[in-house]
Formats: C-alpha cells, structure tokens, sequence
C-alpha cells in the first residue's frame, strides 16, 4: 500500500456525509426562515420525482464518491489527475446520451485529440494498476452522469430548478446514501479521539465551506453545463500533478508527460477555440515586441 493512502482516503465517505449533513440543515433552515427557497412550491415533486431523479443523483454521486477514494489504494496522485483528461470526453458522450449537447464533428475530433493524450500517458506510466485505471474511469462515468443530471435538473430545458432548492432535494438523499457506505467501510475504524484531535471547529468550518463549494457549483453547471464544469478542473489538477512529484518525489516519463501534454493542448483549444487563442499569441507578441522598444 501507498505510504499515504491512509491518509487520503480514511473518513473521506464519513467526511462528505457530514459535508451533505450540514447542507442539509442549512438549506430546511432556510427553507423555513426565509423566502430564498420558495420556488421549490411551484415544481412537480412527488414521490415519482424522489425516485426518477433524486435518488439517482444520491447513487451515482456515492459511486462517484467511492471510486474515486479507492484509487488512491492503486495509483499515484499524479497519474490521476493525467486520467482525469478523459473527464470532458466522458461528460460530452453522457451529455449526447442525455440528449443536453449535440457535439460538432470538430467537438469530436478534439475530445478525440484529448483522449490520444490520455492513453499515452497511461501507456507510459511506470508503476500501472489496472485495477486503479477501472476505479478512475468508473469514478469520472459516475461523476459524468451526476453532472449531466444536475444540468438537467437546473437548466432551463429541464426542471428550471433554482441551484439551492437542489441542493435541498438531493443532500439529504446523498447524506444518507453517503452514510450507509461509509458505515460499511469507515466508521469501524474511525474514533472519537481521531475527532477530538481534529477538533468541532475545524470539522463546522470545513463543512461551511464545502456547503458554499456545492452552492457555487450547482450555480457554474446550471449557468454553463456540465461539460464547463469538468474543464474548470484543469488548473487543479495541474497543481496536483506537481504537488505529487514535489511532496512524494512521484517518478513522471517522459511518454507519461508527453501524453498528458497532448491532452492539455486538446483541453485548453477546446476551452478557448483558435480565435481567442490567436488574439491572446498577438497580445502576447505585441507585448514582446513593447518591452524590447
């Protein structure tokens, strides 16, 4: 086992229920207190909407949840986040499954593009767990269809539903989804002491902040798409490729930093496209050409 796969993936799942649990109370607490969640009145929720969009939404979120833990107990955290490329192409067939996106031939040829980078530096990754690769692509599948549903739920052509009246739906569903598994997994092997040391400051700031992380993300896929969302992981996951090589001295070859280069040329085209991408080469030469004079 990695040295510090404990110290990543112990009480994540119990971690993220107390997250969801928190968001849970604070969105009935302003459901009853304020009128921030009263178009919740005017939408069709019934027990029929419980189980055909609520309750998949906590299933594929715990999925997500899950797979992504366990694959710490495979692979490197830099070799991750070089999987994590594959996301945008994932959320873009789901999206074209779900009927929300209708890529162009030059969308496919470009997620095409990305995905080569992502295989290459598969193929060049030193200590490869096939196992991990299985737990990562399964994660970022279940996290592309959480997405999707979401965009679906909030957007326009869906239910139109306000982000924070979603998030009132669906925590409580995922706090206790979250919860079971965790009881499964973690919570034998959690004590109160490791949670005295930590501290119930720490604990309520960590879970204020990851309530407005969910609030402003539910906000991003319903103004966006999920598709967006997925890019805008990029620069994380950049800085945790060179957090692992710096912290944990990760061995990164040259086919591994090759592939991965390919897929970020791929994402930041897709991100940008060639026009503003030519305006800001200008820019830059303009600016050049300034400091020289």
């Amino acid at each position: 086992m990695r040295p510090y796969t404990y110290h990543v993936i112990a009480g994540a799942i119990l971690l993220t229920s107390w997250h969801l649990i928190i968001a849970a109370i604070i969105t009935q607490i302003l459901a009853r207190t304020t009128t921030l969640l009263d178009s919740r009145h005017s939408l069709p929720v019934s027990r029929r909407f419980y189980l055909s969009t609520i309750l998949p939404i906590g299933l594929v979120s715990s999925g997500s949840l899950v797979c992504s833990n366990f694959v710490y107990l495979y692979l490197s955290v830099a070799f991750i986040q070089m999987l994590k490329a594959f996301a945008p192409a994932i959320v873009l067939f789901v999206s074209w499954v779900w009927g929300v996106a209708d890529p162009s031939v030059g969308d496919i040829i470009n997620i095409m593009w990305i995905v080569s980078g992502g295989i290459m530096a598969s193929l060049g990754e030193i200590d490869i767990s096939w196992a991990g690769v299985a737990f990562q692509l399964s994660g970022l599948m279940f996290e592309a269809v959480r997405v999707v549903m979401i965009q679906t739920l909030l957007s326009s052509k869906g239910l139109n539903m306000d982000p924070l009246v979603g998030l009132y739906y669906y925590a409580p569903i995922c706090a206790v989804l979250n919860l079971l598994i965790a009881g499964t997994i973690e919570i034998p092997s959690v004590s109160w002491e490791d949670i005295r040391q930590v501290g119930w400051i720490i604990f309520c700031l960590n879970a204020l902040f990851a309530f407005l992380l969910n609030f402003v993300s539910l906000v991003l896929i319903a103004k966006t798409s999920g598709l967006v969302t997925t890019l805008t992981g990029i620069f994380k996951n950049i800085l945790l490729i060179i957090f692992s090589i710096i912290m944990w001295q990760t061995r990164i070859s040259m086919t591994q930093m090759l592939g991965y280069s390919i897929s970020l040329i791929g994402l930041v085209y897709y991100s940008f496209g060639y026009r503003k991408l030519a305006a800001a080469y200008h820019a830059a030469i303009l600016w050049l050409l300034g400091l020289r004079e």
